[in-house]
């Protein structure tokens, strides 16, 4: 999974400002991604279209699961930020 792919996605469901692959030290993919939007209801759109389901285009991934992500202070506004978990392996 890279950052591409992901924004492939997300993007369909609103301006996207960052989109980051979370990895280890050893550059693998821990299988989550955080995701921020530019508008605050394409949040909502991107976890009432992707929730619960596979990653689109990937036959047999595992279940995606999209939800709120509340970020540090300073950074991106909170009601447009999501996590994302359950991301497919190799890609």
């Amino acid at each position: 999974m890279n950052e591409s792919q992901l924004f492939a996605v997300f993007s369909s469901f609103g301006t996207i400002l960052a989109c980051q692959v979370l990895r280890d030290k050893q550059n693998v993919t821990k299988r989550m991604a955080h995701v921020n939007f530019y508008e605050p209801d394409a949040k909502q759109k991107a976890i009432n279209g992707l929730n619960k389901r596979t990653f689109p285009g990937i036959e047999g991934s595992p279940l995606l699961s999209v939800d709120h992500f509340q970020a540090h202070p300073g950074q991106f506004k909170q009601h447009t930020n999501l996590i994302v978990s359950g991301l497919p392996y190799g890609m």
